[in-house]
């Protein structure tokens, strides 16, 4: 990700955390308790629209994703890592709320962001068309060939199987469950992407149970690092104590919005189709995805690799995951560690083929369907031969061009955004949001 891309995502997040007055952090409690009342009718269907929006982030931004963070960045990354949940929150929530109201406003029983620049943005219809073609190029790529892949050099690193097999089976399953349509997706999500963090999560406290007197070590490490208190008690100079921190800074704040997607409007189409929500608890699901993803897991999985202490050893991600869970577990952690992987990497697939579904629809409406399945098996299997730095710079790129487009929306979409919230009770109302929600309505 550029550097003007993560800081206009930077610059877009505070800006409506300003404008949400950060509710969701500073009231957590009440945030959640009044996301449950509303609710009532509609917890079962929004555990599954969470399911498979988590099935589309998580997974190899956070194990791999976060070591070669560390590797690039060093352990202060891991701190900015978690700096950046809280904008990636307040775009996730700006994202999902506008989507709703938009599908409810032109009382759709589908919606995304394309629909979402169609209707906001000047020569929308043309803009959409774009997003979406983008979207469909970000599942053939993000989607299918860089999971693909991520599984079979996990296989290669961990086993030294071909890559024909698995990749075989990799596609063989893919297609299996998505076959079943966009219900048997949101069933195997919730299947899968519930075990794959159990897998991965069991793991990492192993290894954290191993290495706990190294702990206090490691968060002293990560806010050293993160300000580079080091480098300039030393003398090194304030210039090179600035280029430390930008270093961390960029490292950890993009690999956070990298494995989130935030500001790119991709688990819109997850959230769009979610019936029984109001735009403001749409919105708080989508910051649910944040406490999960980067909260939780990218913050899991950098202080399971640093108090390793194998972070100085290592030359690729692949070896510094191998390096500190083989340490603790031995070779035994290998099956596990594979599985909690071709688990997470395999959600992501039906998940990703579940938005190129929906943004083919969008284009083509009812035709092309089989030459979408047909063009998306091909990308899942080829995948798993291509090799990874072929695949990150096209998936970056596409994310990168997605996340303007979606930017720009949010922009336009500010005080909408904050009048949903308002209105469904998360801020206190005020006469200039009944206008802008009368005007919008």
């Amino acid at each position: 990700m550029t550097g003007i891309i993560m800081f206009g995502i930077m610059g877009v997040g505070l800006y409506f955390l300003f404008r949400l007055r950060a509710f969701f952090i500073f009231h957590p409690i009440a945030t959640v308790r009044r996301w449950w009342k509303g609710q009532k009718s509609g917890r079962r269907e929004a555990l599954g629209t969470l399911s498979v929006a988590l099935a589309g982030t998580l997974g190899v931004g956070n194990v791999t994703g976060v070591a070669f963070c560390l590797l690039r960045g060093g352990a202060g990354s891991a701190f900015w890592m978690l700096i950046s949940a809280a904008f990636a929150a307040a775009l996730k929530f700006a994202e999902s709320a506008v989507t709703v109201a938009d599908r409810q406003d032109h009382k759709r029983r589908i919606g995304g962001m394309p629909y979402v620049i169609k209707n906001t943005l000047r020569h929308g219809g043309f803009l959409s068309s774009v997003y979406a073609l983008l979207c469909l190029g970000a599942a053939f790529s993000m989607g299918a060939a860089l999971q693909a892949r991520a599984i079979t050099e996990t296989a290669q690193r961990l086993f030294d199987v071909p890559i024909l097999p698995i990749t075989t089976l990799v596609t063989a399953l893919s297609v299996f469950l998505v076959r079943g349509g966009k219900k048997k997706i949101i069933k195997a999500s919730e299947i899968l992407v519930p075990l794959a963090t159990f897998l991965y999560t069991a793991l990492c406290f192993g290894v954290l149970l191993h290495n706990r007197h190294s702990l206090p070590g490691v968060f002293s490490t990560v806010l050293r690092d993160a300000f580079s208190l080091s480098s300039a008690a030393y003398g090194v100079g304030a210039f090179t104590a600035m280029k430390s921190v930008f270093r961390c800074a960029f490292a950890g704040i993009s690999a956070g919005l990298l494995s989130n997607e935030s500001g790119a409007g991709t688990s819109t189409l997850a959230h769009g189709g979610n019936l029984s929500s109001s735009p403001s608890e749409e919105g708080i699901l989508g910051t649910f995805e944040i406490l999960v993803d980067t909260v939780f897991l990218c913050s899991l999985t950098s202080v399971t690799l640093l108090s390793g202490g194998a972070l100085s050893s290592s030359e690729t991600a692949m070896a510094l995951i191998d390096n500190t869970f083989s340490a603790v577990y031995g070779d035994v952690f290998r099956l596990p560690f594979f599985l909690s992987v071709f688990i997470f990497a395999l959600a992501t697939v039906i998940c990703w083929f579940s938005y190129g579904e929906e943004c083919r629809v969008f284009l083509f409406g009812k035709a092309h369907r089989g030459v979408y399945f047909l063009a998306f098996s091909v990308a899942v299997f080829f995948g798993g031969f291509l090799p990874t730095e072929k695949c990150i710079p096209l998936s970056d790129a596409f994310l990168s061009l997605l996340s303007v487009l979606c930017l720009l929306t949010l922009l336009k979409s500010g005080d909408t955004v904050k009048a949903l919230a308002q209105k469904d009770g998360f801020l206190k109302k005020s006469e200039k949001s009944k206008k802008t929600l009368d005007k919008d309505g």
